[in-house]
């Protein structure tokens, strides 16, 4: 190949990665917003119109079902005339359970983070795409996926950026941009060795086809996929009276089985601390 063609195209291949380089950047934005910003703010708004009475319903249902747990241990042991050890029975219960108190307790702090976040002061929609359009530079200039001069120092320099854009501070996002710009090289468009050219426009067409595969599939999981449901009123309504009555429901029948257990307890159960 002669020397013009050559440089024809390596030129062509040049142009294909910094365009690469662009999409992909642009990718990582959308994936890291969804994945830092916007299952925030889905969760939230789940939990705010579902998730608190979602938790009830478990709640008494989680309960509902260690009392007939209890009956059926209490029983079992008076069937076979053994005494009854109410301390033992919960303990026993407790270990049965643990996975379900589990979720419980983490739906408890799910809408604890709910309540502080609905009264968090956010960025306003133009601040949001100043912040987007900082991070994308960024990307362009440090992250390791499009740089691959970078050095260790400058993988410090992303996870700080990473952390600015998870946190949704623009004052010091702004900041890193004007510290980067005092001087420093632009990794990502320094020459580039014609020898290394394809293999790195090959390991940018991967990781631009892993970060939209990453997208697709945050779009298919909670809170994503119930989004549509959140903002069509009807089935809103619907869900909240379903739970509700439920959860009456299983009020009444935990209280009726409560008292059928104060019935059947014989005189010689023991209790311990």
């Amino acid at each position: 190949m002669s020397d013009a063609n050559n440089q024809k195209e390596i030129t062509k291949l040049l142009d294909e990665y910094n365009q690469l380089r662009k999409k992909t950047a642009k990718a990582i934005v959308k994936r890291d917003r969804m994945s830092y910003h916007t299952y925030v703010d889905y969760k939230t708004m789940y939990v705010t119109e579902i998730g608190e009475l979602e938790y009830e319903f478990l709640k008494v249902e989680n309960d509902l079902l260690k009392m007939r747990r209890k009956v059926e241990m209490i029983h079992s042991l008076m069937d076979n005339d053994e005494k009854i050890d109410i301390s033992l029975i919960e303990h026993m219960l407790m270990k049965e359970f643990q996975d379900k108190d589990i979720k419980l307790k983490r739906m408890e702090q799910d809408i604890e983070i709910a309540s502080i976040l609905r009264d968090d002061e956010r960025l306003s929609r133009k601040d949001e795409n100043l912040m987007d359009k900082l991070y994308e530079e960024m990307i362009l200039e440090l992250h390791p996926d499009i740089n691959a001069e970078v050095t260790p120092d400058q993988d410090l320099d992303w996870e700080k950026i990473v952390w600015t854009y998870e946190t949704s501070d623009l004052e010091a996002m702004v900041t890193l941009r004007e510290l980067l710009d005092e001087g420093r090289p632009s990794y990502g468009l320094m020459e580039v060795d014609s020898y290394k050219l394809e293999d790195r426009v090959e390991a940018l067409k991967e990781t631009l086809r892993r970060v939209k595969s990453e997208i697709e599939e945050m779009k298919t999981i909670f809170p994503f996929d119930v989004v549509d449901l959140l903002k069509d009123e009807k089935w809103l309504d619907e869900k909240k009276k379903e739970l509700k009555e439920n959860t009456e429901i299983y009020r009444d029948v935990e209280e009726e089985l409560g008292n059928y257990l104060l019935k059947i307890l014989p005189q010689n159960v023991i209790f311990k601390n």
